[in-house]
Protein backbone atom coordinates (compact mmCIF):
# COMPACT_ATOMS: atom_id res chain seq x y z
CA UNK A 1 0.00 0.00 0.00
CA UNK A 2 1.21 3.35 -1.11
CA UNK A 3 0.97 6.49 1.19
CA UNK A 4 0.20 8.70 -1.03
CA UNK A 5 -1.61 9.27 -5.07
CA UNK A 6 1.82 9.21 -7.20
CA UNK A 7 -0.86 10.29 -9.98
CA UNK A 8 -2.19 12.94 -7.67
CA UNK A 9 -0.72 16.00 -9.66
CA UNK A 10 -0.58 14.53 -13.07
CA UNK A 11 -2.82 16.32 -15.47
CA UNK A 12 -4.72 13.89 -17.89
CA UNK A 13 -4.17 14.17 -21.62
CA UNK A 14 -6.85 16.10 -23.57
CA UNK A 15 -8.53 13.58 -25.67
CA UNK A 16 -10.82 15.18 -28.93
CA UNK A 17 -14.65 13.92 -28.26
CA UNK A 18 -15.65 13.94 -31.74
CA UNK A 19 -13.02 12.71 -33.12
CA UNK A 20 -12.59 9.19 -34.53
CA UNK A 21 -9.40 7.45 -35.89
CA UNK A 22 -11.28 4.40 -37.41
CA UNK A 23 -12.46 5.04 -40.88
CA UNK A 24 -15.27 3.15 -42.41
CA UNK A 25 -14.57 1.56 -46.48
CA UNK A 26 -15.68 2.67 -49.41
CA UNK A 27 -18.81 1.38 -51.24
CA UNK A 28 -16.85 -0.62 -53.70
CA UNK A 29 -14.31 -1.91 -50.80
CA UNK A 30 -17.15 -3.20 -48.88
CA UNK A 31 -18.30 -4.95 -51.57
CA UNK A 32 -14.57 -6.71 -52.19
CA UNK A 33 -15.22 -7.48 -48.46
CA UNK A 34 -18.07 -9.56 -48.88
CA UNK A 35 -16.82 -11.06 -52.22
CA UNK A 36 -13.51 -12.49 -50.77
CA UNK A 37 -16.02 -13.64 -47.89
CA UNK A 38 -18.69 -15.51 -49.88
CA UNK A 39 -15.18 -17.06 -51.72
CA UNK A 40 -13.60 -18.38 -48.65
CA UNK A 41 -13.51 -22.47 -49.02
CA UNK A 42 -13.71 -25.17 -46.82
CA UNK A 43 -16.37 -25.33 -43.41
CA UNK A 44 -15.28 -21.84 -42.33
CA UNK A 45 -16.45 -20.57 -45.29
CA UNK A 46 -20.70 -19.99 -44.47
CA UNK A 47 -19.24 -18.84 -41.16
CA UNK A 48 -17.23 -16.08 -42.50
CA UNK A 49 -19.76 -14.80 -45.49
CA UNK A 50 -22.52 -14.80 -42.91
CA UNK A 51 -20.47 -12.55 -40.34
CA UNK A 52 -18.97 -10.31 -42.49
CA UNK A 53 -22.28 -9.42 -43.96
CA UNK A 54 -24.16 -8.95 -40.89
CA UNK A 55 -21.38 -6.87 -39.91
CA UNK A 56 -20.90 -4.70 -43.04
CA UNK A 57 -25.13 -4.78 -43.34
CA UNK A 58 -26.25 -4.12 -40.33
CA UNK A 59 -23.80 -2.93 -38.24
CA UNK A 60 -23.55 -3.91 -35.00
CA UNK A 61 -21.23 -3.93 -32.37
CA UNK A 62 -18.49 -6.49 -32.21
CA UNK A 63 -19.30 -7.36 -28.93
CA UNK A 64 -23.44 -7.43 -29.50
CA UNK A 65 -22.62 -9.81 -32.48
CA UNK A 66 -20.23 -12.38 -30.66
CA UNK A 67 -23.12 -12.31 -28.08
CA UNK A 68 -25.84 -13.14 -30.25
CA UNK A 69 -27.65 -16.48 -30.31
CA UNK A 70 -29.51 -18.23 -32.51
CA UNK A 71 -32.72 -17.70 -29.91
CA UNK A 72 -32.28 -14.19 -31.03
CA UNK A 73 -33.03 -14.60 -34.56
CA UNK A 74 -37.01 -14.36 -35.79
CA UNK A 75 -39.36 -13.13 -37.56
CA UNK A 76 -41.35 -9.99 -37.36
CA UNK A 77 -44.12 -8.54 -39.94
CA UNK A 78 -42.78 -10.83 -42.64
CA UNK A 79 -39.20 -9.40 -42.02
CA UNK A 80 -36.37 -12.20 -41.22
CA UNK A 81 -34.96 -10.26 -37.83
CA UNK A 82 -31.97 -10.50 -34.92
CA UNK A 83 -32.35 -9.47 -31.71
CA UNK A 84 -29.55 -7.46 -30.14
CA UNK A 85 -28.32 -6.56 -26.59
CA UNK A 86 -26.26 -3.67 -26.29
CA UNK A 87 -25.16 -1.35 -23.78
CA UNK A 88 -26.97 -1.24 -20.39
CA UNK A 89 -28.59 -4.36 -21.58
CA UNK A 90 -30.65 -2.34 -24.17
CA UNK A 91 -32.09 -4.27 -26.65
CA UNK A 92 -33.49 -3.58 -30.47
CA UNK A 93 -34.56 -5.78 -32.80
CA UNK A 94 -33.15 -5.23 -36.72
CA UNK A 95 -34.37 -6.42 -40.11
CA UNK A 96 -31.59 -8.88 -41.48
CA UNK A 97 -31.81 -7.77 -45.47
CA UNK A 98 -32.26 -10.66 -47.61
CA UNK A 99 -28.69 -11.28 -49.09
CA UNK A 100 -27.47 -11.28 -44.73
CA UNK A 101 -30.35 -13.93 -44.09
CA UNK A 102 -29.54 -16.02 -46.44
CA UNK A 103 -26.13 -15.95 -45.68
CA UNK A 104 -27.08 -16.87 -41.80
CA UNK A 105 -29.28 -19.83 -42.64
CA UNK A 106 -26.39 -21.03 -45.27
CA UNK A 107 -24.15 -20.93 -42.29
CA UNK A 108 -26.85 -22.25 -39.86
CA UNK A 109 -27.39 -25.30 -42.29
CA UNK A 110 -24.27 -26.36 -42.68
CA UNK A 111 -23.15 -25.99 -38.92
CA UNK A 112 -26.84 -28.60 -38.56
CA UNK A 113 -25.33 -31.04 -40.80
CA UNK A 114 -22.29 -30.95 -39.40
CA UNK A 115 -23.57 -31.70 -36.45
CA UNK A 116 -26.10 -34.55 -37.73
CA UNK A 117 -29.12 -32.59 -36.44
CA UNK A 118 -31.96 -30.25 -38.13
CA UNK A 119 -31.67 -26.80 -38.10
CA UNK A 120 -34.37 -25.98 -35.59
CA UNK A 121 -32.08 -27.76 -32.39
CA UNK A 122 -29.61 -25.95 -33.09
CA UNK A 123 -28.58 -23.73 -29.80
CA UNK A 124 -26.16 -22.00 -28.68
CA UNK A 125 -24.37 -19.01 -29.98
CA UNK A 126 -25.48 -17.62 -33.34
CA UNK A 127 -21.42 -17.63 -34.15
CA UNK A 128 -19.52 -20.77 -32.91
CA UNK A 129 -16.27 -22.46 -33.21
CA UNK A 130 -16.20 -25.97 -34.41
CA UNK A 131 -16.53 -27.00 -30.52
CA UNK A 132 -19.22 -24.64 -30.05
CA UNK A 133 -18.02 -22.09 -27.99
CA UNK A 134 -19.14 -18.73 -28.99
CA UNK A 135 -16.27 -16.53 -31.55
CA UNK A 136 -14.36 -14.12 -29.32
CA UNK A 137 -13.06 -10.67 -30.06
CA UNK A 138 -9.34 -12.41 -31.24
CA UNK A 139 -11.36 -15.05 -33.50
CA UNK A 140 -13.25 -12.21 -35.11
CA UNK A 141 -10.54 -9.36 -35.58
CA UNK A 142 -8.48 -12.54 -37.13
CA UNK A 143 -11.55 -13.23 -39.54
CA UNK A 144 -11.55 -9.84 -40.22
CA UNK A 145 -8.02 -9.46 -41.23
CA UNK A 146 -7.78 -12.44 -42.94
CA UNK A 147 -10.83 -11.12 -45.50
CA UNK A 148 -9.51 -8.05 -45.84
CA UNK A 149 -5.85 -9.22 -47.09
CA UNK A 150 -7.67 -11.36 -49.70
CA UNK A 151 -10.04 -8.79 -51.09
CA UNK A 152 -6.44 -6.85 -51.41
CA UNK A 153 -7.23 -4.06 -48.95
CA UNK A 154 -3.99 -2.24 -48.02
CA UNK A 155 -5.83 -0.23 -45.10
CA UNK A 156 -6.06 -1.58 -41.88
CA UNK A 157 -9.62 -2.95 -41.39
CA UNK A 158 -11.14 -4.18 -38.27
CA UNK A 159 -14.27 -5.07 -36.73
CA UNK A 160 -15.35 -1.32 -36.14
CA UNK A 161 -14.22 0.01 -39.21
CA UNK A 162 -16.85 -2.61 -40.83
CA UNK A 163 -19.44 -0.62 -38.03
CA UNK A 164 -18.29 2.81 -39.20
CA UNK A 165 -19.04 1.56 -42.76
CA UNK A 166 -22.24 0.48 -42.25
CA UNK A 167 -22.80 3.98 -40.86
CA UNK A 168 -21.25 5.98 -43.55
CA UNK A 169 -22.41 3.83 -46.62
CA UNK A 170 -26.12 4.55 -45.25
CA UNK A 171 -26.24 7.74 -44.54
CA UNK A 172 -24.45 8.55 -47.90
CA UNK A 173 -27.52 6.08 -49.61
CA UNK A 174 -29.97 8.79 -47.38
CA UNK A 175 -30.13 7.29 -43.75
CA UNK A 176 -31.48 10.04 -41.06
CA UNK A 177 -29.12 10.54 -38.57
CA UNK A 178 -32.19 9.55 -36.29
CA UNK A 179 -32.20 6.35 -38.21
CA UNK A 180 -29.13 5.85 -37.66
CA UNK A 181 -28.45 6.38 -34.37
CA UNK A 182 -31.41 3.98 -33.26
CA UNK A 183 -29.73 1.12 -35.38
CA UNK A 184 -26.10 1.73 -34.30
CA UNK A 185 -27.51 1.71 -30.93
CA UNK A 186 -26.08 4.96 -29.38
CA UNK A 187 -27.00 7.22 -26.45
CA UNK A 188 -26.59 10.36 -28.46
CA UNK A 189 -26.73 11.82 -31.87
CA UNK A 190 -23.30 13.45 -31.51
CA UNK A 191 -21.79 9.73 -31.28
CA UNK A 192 -23.61 8.97 -34.73
CA UNK A 193 -22.33 12.15 -36.16
CA UNK A 194 -18.98 10.97 -35.69
CA UNK A 195 -19.59 7.39 -37.27
CA UNK A 196 -21.31 9.41 -40.33
CA UNK A 197 -18.17 11.91 -40.98
CA UNK A 198 -15.23 9.85 -39.72
CA UNK A 199 -14.55 8.45 -43.71
CA UNK A 200 -14.85 11.54 -45.65
CA UNK A 201 -12.86 14.19 -43.83
CA UNK A 202 -10.11 14.38 -46.05
CA UNK A 203 -12.78 14.44 -49.24
CA UNK A 204 -14.87 17.18 -47.32
CA UNK A 205 -12.38 19.75 -46.26
CA UNK A 206 -13.18 23.14 -47.47
CA UNK A 207 -9.88 23.55 -48.23
CA UNK A 208 -11.07 22.32 -51.66
CA UNK A 209 -13.44 24.79 -52.00
CA UNK A 210 -11.22 27.60 -51.58
CA UNK A 211 -8.86 26.52 -53.89
CA UNK A 212 -11.96 26.07 -56.93
CA UNK A 213 -12.95 29.46 -56.06
CA UNK A 214 -8.56 30.92 -55.84
CA UNK A 215 -7.65 28.42 -58.94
Amino acid sequence: MLPANPFARVRRPKVERFQSETVGLTEDEARAMVAAADAVPGPTGPRTAAFIRLMIELGPRVSEALAATIADLGHQRGHRTLRIVGKGQKTRVRNLPPATAAAVDAYLEARAATAGIPVAQLTGPLFATASGRALDRTDAYRLVIRVAKAAGLESKVTPHSLRHTFATVASDRGASVKQLQHALGHASSATTDIYIHARDQLERDPSQLVAAVIG
